[in-house]
């Protein structure tokens, strides 16, 4: 009888350790995203108007939200903010005190919890303000989406965190698009 107790309490630890170390393995998947995943790293074909270079500068970033302890991956202010200042950096447009001011904020992020293909949809809205002449010379919300399959990723968690990510840099090209689209003058 003493074994028997001896024995439940041996397979009792094991099964807390089974759980803790399963846990920790899944709060892994929740980790917020990083900046690094997230901003353009490669230089696009985008021809920018003089005036926008090293002149960007950003002065604010709302409507992330901090991770939930229930696996739903989502993005900080200060994540957006930084992969969005290492964006405009890449680009040769970012300036600490430039004449202008963008601000972005997160409108809508949108994704399945559990879904075998799963999609992630982001709509940001960005404004450009020209501190020179007080105009707002872009207020315009993108919305752009990015998937990722099954067969890339298996674990779901781990899917819908690169959708989010995707989903964001996708957003910021086409940022970078509308920028080099419009002329701005001195």
């Amino acid at each position: 009888m003493a074994l028997r107790s001896k024995g439940w309490t041996h397979y009792k630890h094991i099964g807390g350790v089974a759980f803790f170390a399963v846990s920790l393995f899944l709060s892994g998947c929740t980790s917020g995203e990083q900046f690094k995943k997230i901003h353009v790293v490669e230089r696009p074909a985008y021809i920018y108007s003089e005036a926008l270079k090293r002149n960007i500068t950003v002065v604010g970033v709302t409507g992330g939200a901090e991770n939930s302890p229930l696996w739903l991956s989502r993005i900080s202010d200060n994540v957006l903010n930084t992969a969005l200042t290492n964006t405009l950096k890449s680009q040769g447009l970012f300036s600490e005190a430039g004449r202008y001011r963008l601000t972005l904020q997160m409108m809508d992020m949108a994704s399945p919890s559990l879904a075998e293909n799963t999609k992630a949809s982001a709509r940001i809205n960005y404004m450009l303000m020209d501190t020179v002449t007080k105009r707002i010379v872009l207020n315009e919300d993108i919305i752009s989406d990015y998937t990722v399959l099954y067969a890339e990723n298996p674990i779901a968690p781990y899917r819908r965190k690169t959708a989010n990510e995707k989903a964001i840099q996708q957003n910021f090209k086409i940022l970078l698009e509308r920028l080099s689209q419009r002329y701005f003058s001195y």
